[in-house]
């Protein structure tokens, strides 16, 4: 973009040189001398008009950078939040284990405690009694 401006001003340039000259060559041969309010209200027209173009083309630049930097900013925010996210994300996936881990507790515990429960006393003796078939009943 700057590059273009600085080509687009060096043209307008050019333009209003030529603008001039052109104004002072019509001047001098209406009037007879440079010293005609012609020609001075020419090369003055020629200036101006120069000096308008590159105001427009410097105020573009400008608004160009600023549009330019607050593309970057809008960037740079996106980048924070899909972070953000997925510090979001991989918190709620945690929090879902710690839940199913909380709610399996119960049953868990159950299992687990019928498994131990049974001997509480380790050095009790462990008594088998045979059922009708032959087969061990009670006991661990």
């Amino acid at each position: 973009m700057q590059i273009s401006v600085r080509r687009q001003s060096i043209q307008d340039e050019r333009t209003a040189q030529m603008t001039a000259a052109r104004n002072l060559s019509a001047g001098v041969s209406q009037t007879g001398g440079t010293q005609g309010s012609g020609v001075q209200a020419g090369q003055q027209g020629a200036v101006s008009g120069g000096n308008f173009n590159l105001l427009g083309l410097n105020q573009n630049l400008q608004i160009g950078n600023t549009l330019f930097g607050l593309q970057d900013q809008i960037s740079q925010n996106q980048i924070q939040m899909a972070a953000l996210q997925g510090q979001a994300n991989t918190a709620s996936g945690i929090s879902a284990i710690g839940g199913s881990l909380a709610g399996s507790a119960g049953p868990l515990g159950n299992i687990l405690g019928n498994f131990f429960n049974n001997q509480s006393d380790p050095s009790a003796p462990i008594q088998n009694r045979m059922n009708s078939q032959g087969f061990s009943v009670g006991g661990a």
